[in-house]
C-alpha cells in the first residue's frame, strides 16, 4: 500500500487500516481501503445478527469488505463455525484483507477480488452483507437473489439526503418512490429503502421479513430474512403502502398518497430482538439501541416530536416521559423511538394527544 497503516482493535480482532484523517459522516469515495470507526455500531449489529441467526456450516458474504473488519468480526466473534467470504474488487483492499485474515489466524475466512454482482450471480449464502458507499440499489437484486431460503440479507444505504427528501427527483429515479421532507423523514426514508428491497425480492418470487431495520449515524440499515415462493412475494407486496397526511394526523395506507410506495408494516421483529444476547465487550451504545428497538417494536408506524405537538396544542414542548406516561395511563400504546430523542410513537389519535397535553 502507498499510504501508511496502523493497527486498530475492534471487538475481538486486530485490523490493519490506512492511517488517514477520520471524518464525521458515512465517509468519502477514495482509492484507499475504507475504515470508519464511527461505523462500529453497524459492525456490532452484524456480529449479533450472525450470533442470533446462524449456525455451524452456514456461509457468509461480506460483499464490499474494504479492510475486512466486518467480515472478520463476524467470523471470529460468533460461537458457530461459519464459512466467511470477504470480497472487494479493489486489489489494494484484497491484499490488505489477506494480511488481516493472516494476522487474526481466521482459518474460516477466504478473500476474493471480484465484481460483487458477478459474485452474487454465481454464489448462494446464508447471510449476505452489502455495505456500499452511497446507494445500494445496484446490488439489491443480486443480494436477495443470492440469499438462501430463510437466510439473511443485510443492506446499508448512506444516501440519506436522497431517501429523506432533500433530493426528491433522485429518490424517484433510484428507488421508484416519492419521499417527503418532514420531521419524521428518517422513518419514511428507511421505509422507502425496505420497500425497495421488498419489490426487488418479489421480482424473483421471494418475500422478506424485516428483523431489524434502523437509522443511526448518517446511514440506514435493513436486515431482512428472505423467503422463497410466489405466495411469500405476494404477501410481502401487500405490506407496502403510502403516506397519508391531514394536519398532524398521519398514516400508512394502500392508496397512493403524499409519499411512497414504502414499507407500511413493522420493521423491527420483537421475537428476534428479545432473543439477542450481546457480548460483554460490546459498547454501551449498542445496548441502549437494543433497548430502544425492543420498546419500539410494539409501536405503530410513524412518530411525533415534542416540538411538533407543542406547536399544535400547548406553548412549551412537554417532557417526553410525561407524554408517554400520560398516554399509557389512558390505555394507549406509547413508546420512545430510536429515530429521535425528542420523539414518541403512539396509537392515540391527534385529538386524544391534544386533550392529554392540555390537562
Amino acid at each position: 500500500m502507498s499510504s501508511e497503516t496502523e493497527i486498530v482493535k475492534e471487538g475481538l480482532v486486530k485490523i490493519e487500516v490506512p492511517r488517514v484523517e477520520r471524518l464525521r459522516g458515512p465517509g468519502r469515495k477514495s482509492h484507499v481501503p475504507f475504515f470508519n470507526p464511527l461505523m462500529r455500531t453497524n459492525r456490532d449489529v452484524s456480529v449479533f445478527v450472525a450470533l442470533t441467526t446462524l449456525s455451524d456450516g452456514d456461509t457468509v458474504l461480506d460483499g464490499l469488505a474494504a479492510t475486512g473488519a466486518s467480515g472478520l468480526r463476524t467470523a471470529l466473534e460468533t460461537e458457530d463455525e461459519l464459512a466467511v467470504t470477504l470480497n472487494d474488487k479493489n486489489p489494494t483492499c484484497h491484499d490488505l484483507i489477506a494480511r488481516n485474515i493472516e494476522r487474526n489466524q481466521a482459518t474460516n475466512c477466504s478473500v476474493t477480488c471480484e465484481d460483487l454482482n458477478s459474485l452474487l450471480s454465481d454464489g448462494r449464502f446464508d447471510l449476505v452483507d452489502v455495505d456500499p458507499f452511497g446507494t445500494p440499489i445496484r446490488f439489491v437484486e443480486g443480494a436477495v437473489r443470492a440469499t438462501t431460503d430463510g437466510g439473511i440479507a443485510a443492506i446499508t444505504a448512506t444516501d440519506t439526503a436522497v431517501l429523506c427528501g432533500s433530493r426528491m427527483k433522485a429518490c424517484i429515479r433510484r428507488y421508484g418512490s416519492r419521499p417527503r421532507r418532514t420531521e419524521y423523514c428518517h422513518e419514511l426514508g428507511l421505509r422507502i429503502l425496505v420497500g425497495y428491497i421488498a419489490r426487488a425480492a418479489a421480482r424473483f418470487d421471494k418475500g422478506i421479513e424485516p428483523l431489524l431495520c434502523f437509522s443511526t449515524d448518517h446511514y440506514f440499515r435493513a436486515i431482512v430474512r428472505v423467503r422463497k415462493g410466489a405466495r411469500k412475494a405476494d404477501r410481502t407486496l401487500e405490506r407496502l403502502g403510502h403516506l397519508h397526511m391531514k394536519g398532524l394526523e398521519r398514516g400508512l395506507l394502500p392508496e397512493t398518497g403524499a409519499a411512497g410506495p414504502l414499507w407500511a408494516d413493522a420493521f423491527l421483529d420483537a421475537a428476534f430482538l428479545e432473543s439477542v444476547k450481546l457480548p460483554s465487550y460490546f459498547p454501551h451504545k449498542v445496548s441502549k439501541l437494543l433497548e430502544l428497538w425492543r420498546e419500539e417494536a410494539s409501536s405503530p408506524p410513524l412518530f411525533y416530536t415534542t416540538g411538533e405537538v407543542a406547536r399544535g396544542f400547548v406553548s412549551e414542548p412537554p417532557a417526553l416521559d410525561r407524554i408517554i406516561g400520560a398516554l399509557r395511563d389512558e390505555g394507549f400504546v406509547a413508546t420512545r423511538t430510536h429515530f429521535r430523542p425528542d420523539a414518541f410513537k403512539t396509537n392515540a389519535d391527534v385529538e386524544s394527544i391534544g386533550r392529554i397535553l392540555r390537562t
